[in-house]
């Protein structure tokens, strides 16, 4: 420890070490840098999906979408995902089938 500018005697810094940086580049990435060919224009089938997502009833919570004829999903928030009843699928089939791309 110096007390002025004037007594410090380390240079100025040139590079750094970065520690486990395979955790930084791989394990943290977000979205993976994926290196492939041209990606298909799938625009139409977004607006496609956005005319059935407002179609479909919520269900309050898991039990219930099970054991109700007329939900055809939850929202799990805690785990971040989306559980689709039978009922669901097929409404979604049937919508999809009237638009010509159910597979």
């Amino acid at each position: 420890m110096v007390f002025s500018l004037a007594e410090k005697k380390q240079r100025p810094l040139n590079f750094c070490i970065i520690d486990e940086i395979d955790s930084i580049l791989i394990d943290e990435a977000r979205t993976p840098l994926i290196i492939s060919g041209q990606a298909e224009d799938s625009s139409r089938m977004y607006a496609l999906i956005n005319t059935i997502i407002p179609v479909l009833i919520r269900s309050k919570d898991e039990e219930a979408n099970k054991n109700n004829e007329e939900e055809d999903f939850w929202i799990d928030e805690k785990n971040r995902q989306i559980e689709i009843s039978e009922k669901g699928y097929e409404k979604n089939r049937a919508l999809l089938n009237r638009s010509g791309r159910a597979g």
